[in-house]
């Protein structure tokens, strides 16, 4: 945090605020600490996600600061000692961009969690999918030119998990939103382009932005809406707009900053990020 300017909030090149995970037992009111002997990576590590697998059980993911190392443990919970003996479960890492994991998902078993992990498929790229984690290892349960997106629920009788995967802004979904009054009302087109960095269509398409935002998916959008203009005649060139908000923002901005070509003529840019050095520092 960068408390000399009074400024309470995590920035980039700030240290990281220290987050504790404390076990209270309410017979007694004793504490103690969760926190594993060490981790498989190096720096500062970041408490990310909690789940209360059992009544003597938890599993804890950290990461390192950039994200892109992730260690899920195990930890029994012994109150009569007040400690945590923790177990690593689980350990992933992104060369060519970030770790995304959702919460574990657990049954009455707590040997046996559902995670989404992605797994290279046909075409050679890798896409998230659903994986069952035990004590035989892990075990795919999905596959396909899909990305998982999360798992509905687990059917303790029967064994059988519920699941699917998702969409990005482009989907077959039905809903009306001020877009929908635009193009009903106003004879506005509106186009909506998952550019590179979107996600669902495999990890490398996704990763493609890591380290260099605002130049890929930048360009994309300039592409796509070129041509859309130069084959579709009954689009007038001449009231070609954008906008956007938080990173569409960002984007939006951009996008007017870099199109050479002069193919929009306006946009609307809110709430952008203007300077990354300020923004919060798990980004």
């Amino acid at each position: 945090m960068n408390i000399e300017n009074g400024l309470f909030f995590q920035q980039a090149g700030t240290p990281n605020p220290i987050a504790e995970l404390h076990v209270l037992h309410l017979d007694g009111f004793n504490t103690f600490d969760v926190f594993p002997e060490k981790f498989t990576f190096d720096g500062e590590a970041v408490l990310t996600d909690v789940v209360w697998t059992v009544q003597n059980e938890l599993v804890v993911t950290w990461t390192n600061r950039v994200q892109n190392h992730a260690n899920t443990f195990r930890c029994e919970l012994k109150f009569a000692d007040s400690v945590a003996q923790c177990k690593l479960i689980l350990d992933i890492s992104e060369d060519h961009g970030w770790v995304d994991l959702m919460p574990l998902v657990s049954r009455t078993d707590p040997s046996r969690f559902l995670q989404i992990l992605p797994l290279v498929q046909q075409d050679g790229r890798y896409y998230p999918q659903l994986i069952l984690i035990s004590s035989s290892g892990q075990e795919p349960l999905t596959q396909g030119l899909i990305s998982v997106t999360g798992v509905l629920g687990w059917d303790q009788t029967k064994d059988v998990v519920y699941g699917g995967p998702g969409s990005n802004i482009i989907s077959d979904r039905f809903s009306i939103d001020f877009h929908t009054y635009l193009v009903s009302k106003r004879h506005v087109i509106v186009v909506h382009i998952d550019a590179r960095g979107s996600a669902y269509r495999s990890k490398e398409q996704e990763h493609s932005v890591y380290r260099n935002l605002g130049r890929y998916e930048i360009a994309d959008q300039i592409a796509v809406v070129k041509y859309l203009t130069e084959r579709f005649q009954f689009i007038d060139k001449t009231k070609v707009g954008i906008w956007g908000w938080s990173y569409g923002g960002f984007a939006t901005a951009m996008v007017l900053a870099t199109d050479t070509q002069n193919v929009f003529k306006c946009g609307v840019s809110v709430a952008p990020v203007t300077n990354f050095l300020y923004y919060g520092m798990l980004f």
